[in-house]
């Protein structure tokens, strides 16, 4: 049984467990903070988790790719998570489900941590992938999953999207724009919804550098920060915005205007 993220150390659980290998492994919980979000406000909030670690990194993100908001040159946060999109493979699912299990040997920051239990304990084990998005999880001990755990939500969501992860489902039209979405869609603008210094904003300054955010513009909750400005998403771009997709309760547009 997962359990959410409490803030307690990994004291409170029982003496004796195994440090995992090749991932973070059990992490002593009371290094990270602990917030409760309401989940109705708060994108970076996750229904499946009470709480989660809200905090995020400090390095910068990776370039933008064709038509990316740093050409603007606006200001914008300028903290993010570590773990600009790497290079990986081209092909892979495109769809929010798993691209990976334990058995099969799929890429390991896609595989859906959730089907297992990793005890009664409250220690933060990382950000994994749940089938939907990239979120916290708390255990005992992460075997056998350590490899697919990640110490941000960026790192885990960058590295699933260049395994060619991406949950489409929260990459939407908006205005004039028709679905699908996807590499080689025109779009007057693509704009992620974040609540102005979030978590979630600073993930999306890591992934998109010089993002500018102002007026909610077609999002449900928080600001709409511009992305990508007109032009057409390449394959550099869309790798990008899967990355965005995957993080936790994301949201995307790619707006047309006008014919």
């Amino acid at each position: 049984m997962l359990r959410p993220f409490l803030g307690l150390s990994l004291a409170a659980c029982a003496t004796g467990l195994t440090a995992c290998q090749g991932g973070i492994g059990v992490t002593d919980a009371s290094s990270y903070g602990s917030t409760t979000q309401n989940p109705s406000s708060d994108p970076t909030s996750n229904s499946n988790s009470n709480s989660e670690p809200t905090t995020a990194g400090t390095s910068s993100g990776g370039s933008g790719g064709t038509g990316d908001a740093s050409s603007s040159g606006s200001s914008g946060p300028t903290s993010g998570s570590s773990g600009a999109v790497t290079s990986g493979p081209t092909s892979g699912p495109t769809t929010s489900a798993s691209t990976g299990d334990t058995t099969t040997g799929g890429p390991a920051s896609c595989l859906d941590v959730s089907t297992r239990d990793y005890g009664d304990c409250d220690a933060f084990l990382g950000y994994a992938y749940d089938g939907i998005s990239c979120r916290a999880f708390a255990g005992c001990d992460c075997a056998p999953n350590c490899e697919h755990f990640f110490p941000s939500a960026l790192d885990c969501a960058t590295g699933c999207a260049a395994d060619g992860g991406c949950n489409e489902a929260a990459i939407q039209p908006a205005f004039l724009a028709m679905a699908p979405i996807e590499i080689g869609t025109y779009c007057d603008e693509v704009d992620a919804c974040a609540i102005q210094d979030s978590d979630a904003a600073n993930w999306l300054a890591a992934l998109f550098p010089g993002l500018s955010c102002e007026g909610a513009g077609p999002c449900q909750m928080g600001q709409a920060c511009a992305v990508q400005f007109a032009g057409m998403i390449d394959a550099s771009q869309w790798e990008k915005l899967c990355a965005a997709s995957l993080l936790p309760n994301a949201e995307l547009y790619c707006v047309v205007f006008g014919p």
